[in-house]
């Protein structure tokens, strides 16, 4: 691995100081690879696994998610579990964005310094590659901590909630801290534009009573200075849908869920019901149009 702090190639828009940006950054190349070090790994047996990673052409054994325009991986260096994204540059328009915009890779990397900086739980991002020149390149190569004991949203309510006899403490505990977290991330301004229960993580997994919650997928996330009531109930109502077939998750159970979000996020109670339908009548009109009775 080779560091460079006095590098005096032209730095991209997303990479310019703001208020927002907490992450310092490092020049580094790592094999054909060359980009930013964000986080604090200073570890050169790091570097060299990652690099043996890439130079294996991403080992296919340790994939999450194959498609053609991006890979997720999954492996350990040491006792750290690191998630590595692979975005492929291959049409014009993601070329374009990479020339006068964010692709979806420096996008994740913005969103994650912004998120961190609003205190709002996102994996770290420790470095941000991309082979031959910058803006020209048709490969990036994005690499983030893993969450330890960590599990999506959907897998804990299917866990916790549809055992055979399920704690109501969990469910109870699950319902307010949730509500507080989509209230704080609203409040920072924070939408996402595809919030499911598998782009929610909840760590430590083996602690189902005490948890914190981690957003992910973040190419899907913007970052506004003040949240419209349509992106609040477009969240409320994506996230609504993807647990339509619980029975254990009760009209009441949805109603308390929403008097403690806007507890949260304007400090009353009042207008539940106005929220409730409104969401509701979102729920049904995208039910209908999609002609499923749940989005997963």
């Amino acid at each position: 691995m080779i560091k460079n702090d006095k590098c005096n190639t032209r730095i991209a828009p997303y990479m310019q100081p703001c208020r927002h940006q907490p992450l310092k950054r490092t020049r580094i190349c790592v094999g054909e690879y060359s980009g930013w070090q964000f986080h604090g790994v200073d570890d050169e047996a790091f570097f060299e696994a990652l690099k043996a990673f890439i130079d294996s052409g991403f080992d296919r054994s340790a994939a999450v998610s194959l498609r053609t325009t991006r890979s997720v991986f999954r492996f350990l260096i040491g006792n750290k579990e690191i998630y590595v994204k692979r975005y492929f540059m291959n049409t014009m328009k993601h070329r374009i964005q990479t020339l006068f915009g964010c692709n979806k890779a420096q996008r994740s990397c913005q969103t994650a310094s912004i998120l961190l900086a609003k205190d709002v739980a996102t994996p770290r991002p420790i470095c941000l590659l991309w082979r031959g020149a910058q803006y020209f390149s048709t490969e990036y190569v994005l690499v983030s901590q893993g969450i330890a004991d960590s599990i999506s949203l959907r897998r804990f309510v299917h866990d916790h909630l549809l055992c055979e006899h399920p704690d109501p403490r969990i469910k109870r505990n699950l319902i307010h801290r949730f509500a507080a977290f989509m209230a704080h991330m609203h409040q920072s301004g924070i939408y996402h534009g595809d919030f499911t229960a598998n782009n929610i993580l909840l760590s430590p997994a083996s602690n189902p009573l005490d948890f914190k919650i981690y957003l992910i997928d973040l190419d899907a996330i913007r970052s506004v200075h003040r949240i419209s009531t349509r992106r609040r109930v477009k969240n409320l109502d994506e996230i609504g849908r993807n647990f339509m077939d619980l029975d254990k998750l009760t009209l009441h159970d949805r109603m308390i869920f929403l008097k403690y979000y806007l507890h949260h996020f304007c400090g009353k109670k009042a207008g539940v019901r106005g929220l409730f339908h409104t969401v509701r009548k979102r729920t049904r009109h995208r039910l209908q149009k999609n002609r499923k009775n749940s989005v997963g």
